[in-house]
């Protein structure tokens, strides 16, 4: 694994002016797509550089109209080049997150139906009503009796903020320290025994706590056109979320769905399945969103679901008025992802069982689905009753197109796109743009336009050239800069190249210890003979500022098994 070593980092000026940005940022556009040069690209700059916005979102792409993998892949990837763009005119951060919260409260109204059919199930087919009884005896054979212990011990907090701590100090021993937000129904559920496991007693002591009974909704980047909804938790109630998330992905790594490692694994199906045409890759619209509350109640154990549904948000505000939750679980509760990542694995089995088919097919990760094409007209009929919508711009079952977790495939040929997400507005994203050019055009009979032209635009002392494992701060090439070396008996070399580095805080109250010590308890018991606990914690005390950065050059030293085991993997 590549390390830094801080003390060579030095300070460089990387920063274009805003004016310079914008006239770059076109240049590029231009280039990467008369580099394409494609009936498709020529449409994109002249609707770009004539800032019809609207226009460039509703351009259909249906790959059925494509006869060969080199056309269609040029016009994919001029279609996509610009789909998450966040500076096109007429789709400003404000019309974006109107959008978003018009299509939260569309899929509110969804649950709310779907939780009418739940009620007793007379609306469904027989078939449809099979597979779902199917469902949920896949569900509660794979998640079993709740085990209190274990919940108690997979605690633990995620990256983000809460409801009560935002900004950049976002670790755990600040959490530890400062955190008391809870939700009214996980502290009534809780209040008994929360302040005899816990290393932080004060959280069964009400005066200490915010109590609440909303979560709280906000926006992140989505696409060019339209933000995403998130919420945010309580952050006591997201600490016991988290560890329902780790028991629910244990569970289903037991039946070989592997939450951590998923991406590569459907990446490999994606690409087998568009040349075989044997597996479907099905995405769903706002699949978050959709999970109605009647749904999990019916599909879940009813002590699983009482512990989840005591954890869970109840309600939120949109636009300063308080709306009851329709759906179980939003986005940025702790457990939503695994949550849903469960109910499509047992709805697509149960499916696969409905039908004869093997379900050793099925390959789950989030609301990306990957099933035998014979049942995804079946899967579908029963996944719509669940109230989920088929995201039909992204579900592919015939043609030679697949899509599936950020990877692209036309009859076996990689078509997966570069996104310019935002302006050039520094050396470091000039990087970016180098190697999605060069990503893309490399293996191409074209010459790489843009690669050549951004190449020309960083000064020679700021071009640094290296391996793909260092990802974006080398410029990727035939070409690698070392000086080789030994470091610690380890064979490898230096590569001189960008470098960003965590800025960090002081801290030195109790929460940093009661962190350091839950982390030690959450250490496997099966190595401790092997791999014993040290007996004292010597790490300082610093913390990283989430987000914050500090830009400059420095060398990084390459272990080579790293530099090979990763060029293996990349033939």
């Amino acid at each position: 694994m590549a390390t830094k070593r801080p003390d060579t980092i030095t300070n460089v000026s990387t920063q274009i002016n805003s004016q310079a940005s914008e006239q770059l940022t076109a240049s590029f556009v231009f280039e990467f797509l008369n580099a394409l040069n494609c009936p498709r690209s020529l449409s994109i700059w002249l609707l770009f550089s004539n800032g019809e916005s609207e226009q460039l979102r509703d351009i259909p792409l249906k790959p059925e109209d494509y006869r060969d993998a080199e056309h269609f892949r040029s016009a994919y990837l001029a279609s996509c080049l610009l789909a998450k763009a966040s500076f096109l005119p007429g789709f400003p951060e404000k019309k974006r997150k109107d959008l978003a919260i018009e299509k939260f409260l569309k899929y509110e109204t969804q649950c709310a139906r779907t939780n009418r059919r739940f009620i007793d199930l007379s609306s469904a087919t027989m078939q449809t009503a099979r597979i779902l009884s199917n469902a949920q005896r896949k569900i509660q054979s794979i998640l079993g009796d709740f085990d209190a212990s274990e919940f108690v011990d997979n605690a633990n907090w995620g990256k983000g903020a809460s409801l009560n701590i935002k900004g950049d100090k976002l670790t755990p021993p600040v959490k530890f320290q400062f955190e008391n937000g809870i939700s009214r129904d996980w502290f009534t559920f809780s209040e008994s025994w929360i302040g005899y496991v816990m290393p932080r007693n004060r959280w069964n002591d009400k005066s200490f706590l915010n109590l609440t009974s909303v979560n709280q909704l906000t926006t992140v980047p989505k696409n060019a056109f339209i933000e995403r909804v998130i919420a945010m938790e309580p952050g006591i109630n997201l600490f016991y979320q988290k560890s329902i998330g780790t028991m629910i992905r244990k569970r289903l790594r037991y039946v070989g769905i592997d939450l951590k490692h998923g991406q590569q694994k459907h990446q490999k199906l994606a690409r087998l399945s568009s040349i075989t045409g044997d597996l479907a890759t099905i995405d769903f619209s706002s699949a978050s969103d959709s999970i109605a509350k009647n749904l999990v109640n019916w599909l879940l154990p009813s002590t699983w679901f009482s512990v989840m549904d005591a954890l869970r948000s109840k309600g939120t505000h949109v636009d300063d008025q308080y709306t009851h939750y329709m759906k179980f679980s939003s986005m940025g509760n702790g457990f939503t992802f695994e949550l849903e990542s469960l109910i499509f694995y047992a709805i697509a089995c149960a499916t696969c069982e409905e039908l004869g088919i093997d379900d050793k097919t099925v390959s789950i990760y989030g609301d990306d689905v990957i099933i035998d094409t014979r049942a995804v007209s079946i899967f579908s009929e029963s996944a719509i009753f669940c109230g989920f919508t088929f995201n039909n711009e992204k579900s592919f079952s015939t043609g030679y197109f697949r899509e599936s977790c950020g990877s692209h495939y036309y009859d076996g040929i990689d078509c997966k796109p570069f996104y310019l997400k935002d302006r050039i507005s520094d050396i470091y994203e000039i990087y970016k743009c180098l190697n999605g050019a060069r990503r893309i055009f490399s293996e191409s009979y074209r010459q790489p336009g843009p690669w050549k032209y951004l190449l020309n635009l960083i000064p020679r002392k700021l071009r640094f050239f290296g391996p793909t494992l260092l990802g974006d701060r080398v410029i990727h090439g035939d070409r690698i800069d070392t000086s080789i070396t030994t470091r610690d008996g380890w064979n490898g070399f230096y590569v001189r190249c960008l470098s960003e580095v965590p800025i960090q805080h002081w801290i030195d109250y109790e929460g940093l210890l009661t962190s350091k010590l839950w982390s030690l308890h959450q250490r496997p018991t099966q190595g401790l003979l092997n791999n014993p606990l040290p007996d004292t914690i010597s790490e300082p005390n610093c913390e990283p500022f989430r987000g914050r950065t500090k830009r400059g050059i420095s060398n990084t030293f390459v272990h080579y098994c790293d530099f090979i085991d990763n060029e293996l993997m990349c033939v």
